[in-house]
């Protein structure tokens, strides 16, 4: 899960992933700390239940950071592109040799391609985190879908656990396949503990 914590302490208790093994879990936090813990059914839907109400707490906070974000790296590219411009009006107009000249339209271009490059880097990792935030949104507005509760053994289950999203990338569109697939099984009368997916290729 991506990093929706507002501030330092929260990223303390802000949970970003779990990895589960035969006997125990590990749980990683915003800020860096891994804990090990003993593996249970309950003790990890415990940390789910954390991911789920983290996330639907912070859902406009990570919202609004990525769109103030993507708005700075249009006006940094703007601004460069306006200093650009205007660097290179009065290098063409200063009195030095013409050498001197070129070597500095030089620089300035190459300074220019780098800082452009680099914004354009920053403006795919903002897309990705985009994308991830949208998913996890519709899969808290879709969770009766995607979770259950088994009264055979008195726990909740999981279609898709929501720590799968930032895993397998899943998307929004994907998770709307999945969710279009489980409702026809539900309806054909499958029951949801039977439902196993395959991401990209949801099966029974």
């Amino acid at each position: 899960m991506i990093d929706f914590a507002k501030n330092e302490d929260e990223e303390k208790r802000f949970i970003v992933d779990i990895e589960t093994m035969p006997e125990t879990m590990s749980i990683t936090y915003a800020d860096g700390t891994v804990r090990n813990e003993f593996y249970s059914l309950h003790n990890l839907n415990v940390y789910r239940l954390r991911m789920e109400e983290q996330a639907s707490d912070n859902m406009d906070y990570a919202y609004d950071t990525l769109a103030k974000d993507s708005f700075k790296v249009y006006v940094k590219k703007f601004l460069a592109i306006l200093g650009g411009i205007i660097s290179g009006i009065v290098i063409y107009n200063v009195d030095i040799h013409v050498i001197m000249k070129i070597i500095l339209a030089l620089l300035l271009l190459f300074g220019e391609a780098l800082y452009y490059l680099y914004n354009e880097i920053y403006l795919n990792v903002l897309a990705e985190d985009l994308s991830e935030i949208a998913a996890t949104d519709y899969y808290l507005q879709n969770l009766d879908i995607f979770k259950y509760y088994d009264q055979e053994i008195g726990e909740t289950g999981y279609v898709v656990p929501i720590e799968d999203i930032d895993r397998h990338s899943l998307t929004k569109e994907q998770l709307k396949e999945i969710k279009d697939m489980v409702v026809t099984l539900k309806n054909d009368g499958v029951k949801s503990k039977d439902i196993s997916l395959t991401y990209g290729n949801p099966h029974k």
